[in-house]
């Protein structure tokens, strides 16, 4: 599966529980998207990639639990850790295969994936492919930017999202339905205007995107063959 995820699905975590009510910004869509695909596992082995300070894996008790995260305060993250219960902090970046990070049965990420250099997807995902025992999936909520015109970014951003998860030999869940060429359209989940107008104001970037660009999450899910 590789698709923007549309507000049909983000009302259904919402009325469900997964997305909390309060939150609403991109990653707390994110979010609920994630724990509605976790919802009930019990009893597996969960990395999540990049998880700071996570939101999400104190939620899933009754799992073992690790978290990838170098706390270097990359795209404004956390730059040291806060005490979880239970969640094993692993200072690494997926990558650079190191030896520290076990076999889990699922690999995920929120908001993660889209500050990895392009030219390191391969690599990036060829880790976590390695790290996912057979049978095992991985989930990944990314952030897209998309216009009504077709973006250079998201182009290469779904381009290379579908050749690096084609390479690792994983197996999409669903085929791919997005296209490199997708714009935005009123039906998808996003950021609001205010958060729009916050990014602006931080980033040099964002003063040119914000006003004319919208933030959708891109959701991929791939499972390792057994």
């Amino acid at each position: 599966m590789l698709d923007v995820l549309r507000k049909a699905e983000y009302f259904e975590h919402l009325t469900d529980g997964h997305a909390s009510r309060k939150d609403h910004t991109l990653k707390g869509i994110q979010d609920g998207w994630v724990m509605a695909q976790l919802a009930g596992i019990k009893g597996k082995r969960l990395l999540e990639v990049g998880g700071g300070n996570s939101r999400v894996l104190p939620n899933l008790k009754g799992n073992k639990l690790w978290n990838a995260e170098k706390f270097e305060g990359v795209g404004n993250g956390p730059t040291a850790p806060a005490e979880l219960d239970n969640v094993t902090v692993i200072p690494t970046f997926m990558g650079e295969f190191s030896p520290d990070v076990p076999e889990v049965d699922v690999v995920f990420s929120i908001s993660v994936v889209e500050h990895i250099p392009f030219e390191k997807y391969k690599e990036a995902f060829a880790d976590m492919a390695r790290c996912i025992a057979p049978g095992g999936s991985m989930y990944h909520a990314v952030d897209l930017p998309l216009s009504d015109e077709p973006l250079e970014v998201a182009r290469k951003r779904i381009s290379l999202l579908t050749s690096a998860i084609e390479d690792t030999g994983m197996n999409w869940r669903k085929p791919p339905a997005v296209t490199p060429d997708c714009i935005f359209t009123s039906d998808m989940a996003s950021n609001s205007d205010l958060t729009m107008w916050m990014w602006a104001r931080i980033s040099e970037a964002s003063k040119h995107a914000s006003p004319i660009y919208q933030i959708v999450t891109l959701n991929l899910i791939a499972d390792k063959p057994l």
